[in-house]
């Protein structure tokens, strides 16, 4: 085929295609030369519009974040506190209390009045402009967990001190989600009558409670297994806070300044994550708008700090030569798989078409570097 013919036919999308290679390959050497690590693709600028003139040089910027230098200089022998761990008799009383409570079961109380902490049995009757658009029957309802759409104190005053076979009712804006569309977000009334009572009934501290739980050997057995439990995630809890504090120390020792495009990205995506969970709830725009702003400085400075960890984390792995082996990657993509009764090859394409493969590698990562940050610490006992 003559030479004019291609170029006229594929000429334009050719240079385009090559002007886009030649662009990638050229910032990719400079960044080489420079020694530079980019975080994330960069920003062109500069770029002559059109396809490449082959008989013309091109020029342009490339504008990108690059990881934060970090000054690391030694890493172990840090002190730190370390608090003894002591489970009481009281934290076991009340974990035992609680798990009672677990099992407790809601009975009918006969010729009771509704007290704060019991429940009642209604049925209920929704009105619009005094026509009856649905009704409930055996709904159970709480003083304390008004329906949605009403006031709180108006709701629980409606319930608190009447008896089975009473009537009441209230006005209300129905939800958003309410069943019958017409009338969602407008006002209107629920009639509620209590048909009956009901009263936890909490199990006692026995044998029969342990065995119900699953423990053969009895009340005793029972309390010493909620002992190992209390202290086991104790144990958790002061592991994590010498690795918090850790990482405290080695950030003031070795500070450095991160881009601000990267604490910018994370809170945006932050504060849309939490903008949408409140839309989902049904808050007022007035309302999304108030708790946005007022959590906006806290949650900057908690993501100031993940980041900052990250960055810690990747440069102690560097200098201590801490790695994650392919095998280790894959030993976990097996457990999840098997937690979510898949195969494994199925669940990590998914993982690695949605970017998270990354994630859990950097997890086993920062688990190591941590175990090696504390195993090198210098703990003092308190």
């Amino acid at each position: 085929v003559p030479r004019p013919i291609l170029e006229k036919k594929f000429g334009t999308a050719l240079r385009e295609d090559v002007k886009e290679r030649v662009v990638d390959q050229a910032w990719r050497e400079a960044l080489e030369e420079n020694d530079l690590e980019p975080l994330g693709e960069p920003k062109v600028e500069g770029l002559p519009p059109g396809p490449l003139d082959e008989n013309q040089d091109l020029s342009f910027q490339a504008v990108f974040d690059v990881y934060p230098e970090i000054k690391l200089g030694e890493v172990k022998g840090l002190k730190v506190k370390k608090e003894k761990i002591q489970v009481s008799e009281a934290e076991v009383d009340q974990a035992l209390d609680e798990l009672a409570r677990s099992r407790a079961r809601l009975e009918p109380v006969p010729d009771a009045e509704v007290e704060r902490e019991d429940s009642a049995k209604c049925d209920l009757e929704f009105l619009h402009e005094g026509e009856s658009v649905k009704t409930f029957q055996d709904l159970v309802l709480s003083p304390l967990r008004p329906l949605e759409g009403t006031d709180p104190e108006e709701f629980a005053a409606k319930l608190l001190g009447r008896r089975a076979g009473e009537e009441s009712s209230l006005f209300l804006t129905f939800p958003k989600n309410f069943p019958v569309e017409t009338v969602r977000e407008k006002p209107g009334e629920v009639k509620i009558q209590i048909k009956e009572v009901l009263r936890e009934k909490v199990p006692p501290l026995d044998d029969e409670l342990a065995k119900a739980l699953g423990v053969e050997g009895g009340l005793e057995e029972l309390r010493k297994k909620v002992e190992e439990s209390l202290y086991k995630e104790k144990e958790r809890a002061e592991k994590k806070r010498i690795e918090e504090e850790l990482i405290d120390l080695l950030l003031a020792e070795y500070p450095f300044e991160l881009p601000q495009a990267i604490v910018e990205e994370q809170l945006e995506s932050r504060l849309t994550r939490a903008k949408a969970e409140m839309e989902a709830q049904g808050l007022p725009p007035e309302e999304v708008a108030t708790k946005l702003a007022s959590m906006k400085e806290e949650v900057r400075d908690e993501d100031i700090r993940a980041i900052k960890t990250f960055f810690l984390v990747r440069e102690i792995a560097k200098k201590e030569k801490i790695y994650v082996t392919e095998g280790e990657v894959n030993r976990a993509v097996q457990a999840m798989a098997a937690e979510q009764r898949m195969s494994p090859e199925q669940l990590r394409s998914q993982l690695e078409s949605r970017g998270i493969l990354q994630e859990i590698r950097f997890d086993l990562l920062e688990r190591k570097v941590m175990d090696y940050l504390r195993e090198k610490a210098e703990l003092v006992e308190d």
